[in-house]
């Protein structure tokens, strides 16, 4: 890499970064009126009323160690707004299900944040919001290709050394496609 482009990359990594930290700022405005962080909220998408997901799932989908999903789900359940239910399929795993008034909040939730997120993306015309996304959806599907081991490899994600930090692909886009369903 030339030194000009090494300079350009280093530019879009600080670019980057400093956008997630607004992004993130924006969001913790958005929710503290209802009392939630952005990984709460996050964990309160993942979830539905009747079928739930496994803590464990819930967890590896927002990249979160088990101890950190664990404290958020404390917190959400004292709250009254999850349920840990035992898995019908593993004794051993717990199931997370959203309470009516989970439901609520989450609903509440969603509505703030699509208004502070249309606000704060209005500065873009929708034809550079499209770019934009294209843009980032290449960068990220480069990205989990640098982080996750080649189909044909030998290579066992365990022994990576961010095996514990990185969610399988598939359920990133579940996550996603649940997020947009509920959204």
């Amino acid at each position: 890499m030339s030194s000009e482009m090494l300079f350009l990359a280093n530019q879009q990594h600080r670019l980057v970064h400093d956008i997630y930290v607004l992004m993130d700022d924006g969001d913790r405005r958005v929710l503290a009126p209802l009392n939630l962080s952005p990984l709460e909220f996050a964990v309160l998408q993942q979830l539905d009323m009747s079928q739930g997901r496994r803590l464990t799932d819930v967890g590896a989908t927002l990249l979160c160690v088990k101890s950190t999903i664990t404290r958020i789900v404390d917190r959400l359940e004292r709250d009254g707004l999850v349920l840990r239910t035992p898995d019908p399929d593993d004794r051993r795993a717990q199931r997370l299900v959203l309470t009516e008034a989970g439901a609520a909040v989450r609903s509440a939730a969603i509505a703030a944040h699509n208004t502070s997120i249309q606000q704060r993306f209005g500065v873009l015309s929708p034809a550079e919001q499209r770019q934009l996304h294209d843009l980032l959806a290449k960068l990220r599907c480069g990205l989990r290709d640098l982080i996750q081991p080649e189909p044909d490899t030998t290579t066992d994600l365990a022994d990576h050394p961010f095996a514990n930090r990185v969610a399988r692909p598939e359920m990133i886009v579940e996550a996603s496609l649940h997020s947009e369903l509920t959204g």
